[in-house]
């Protein structure tokens, strides 16, 4: 009992928000699990989570039902409060990204919508490889039209030269970079980088979200 108690005691509270992948909009209804002794379930309604751990080593998995999901490797070294946002990208036929599907009691077919896994064969044929490489293209397509359009988009408004350059450096890549990349490009050290992502965020042009121990920013266009 009282070894029970110190553990409990020591327990670190892990907690975060669900995002999606492509918008970074919060998503909701979502099953997020952690390997605890015992397992522990949490059904998030609002797209946020939190779990209470205590010291170890822990693989956070959430799922959706749109054939989305996000796996995240946690160490608890000490007691206190840690945020860790969940990012959900889409999930396709190979067999070490579905691993863990069973465990978290999402059915396979469903986490590649429109697509049925093809049967195990002892001889790969073309059929078999087109049919991986027709989503795989059209989701490749996709993410050019998407960088297409955000580069396209004009600026708004007058900014410091070197905020200007960091909004022109996100376009260039898409809209969005980690913000470690974002400040080895700009060849800036780590504190004016975060300062100058937090007056980008201030202005409404950028968005910070936390994954891991990593920060992804986002490029906002303002309406």
């Amino acid at each position: 009992m009282m070894l029970l108690l110190a553990a409990c005691a020591q327990a670190a509270t892990i907690e975060g928000e669900i995002y999606e992948w492509s918008s970074l909009s919060v998503l909701t209804d979502i099953i997020v699990e952690v390997n605890s002794t015992p397992k522990q379930t949490f059904v998030s309604k609002d797209g946020s989570y939190s779990f209470s751990l205590p010291p170890g080593s822990y693989e956070i998995n959430a799922a959706y039902d749109d054939g989305l999901s996000a796996k995240e490797t946690v160490e608890v070294r000490m007691d206190g409060d840690f945020r860790i946002d969940l990012l959900l990208v889409p999930q396709f036929v190979e067999e070490d990204i579905l691993e863990g599907a069973d465990e978290l009691g999402v059915d396979k077919e469903l986490r590649i919508p429109g697509i049925k896994r093809p049967e195990k064969q002892e001889q790969w044929g073309l059929g078999d490889t087109v049919y991986l490489l027709v989503p795989l293209l059209a989701l490749l397509g996709a993410i050019i039209a998407l960088k297409y359009i955000r580069s396209t988009k004009p600026d708004r408004g007058p900014l410091p030269e070197d905020l200007d350059e960091v909004i022109a450096l996100l376009r260039k890549r898409g809209g969005r970079m980690n913000q470690k990349e974002l400040r080895i490009e700009m060849n800036q050290s780590e504190s004016k980088m975060s300062l100058m992502v937090t007056d980008l965020e201030d202005r409404g042009l950028v968005k910070r979200v936390k994954r891991g121990r990593a920060n992804m920013i986002r490029f906002v266009e303002k309406k």
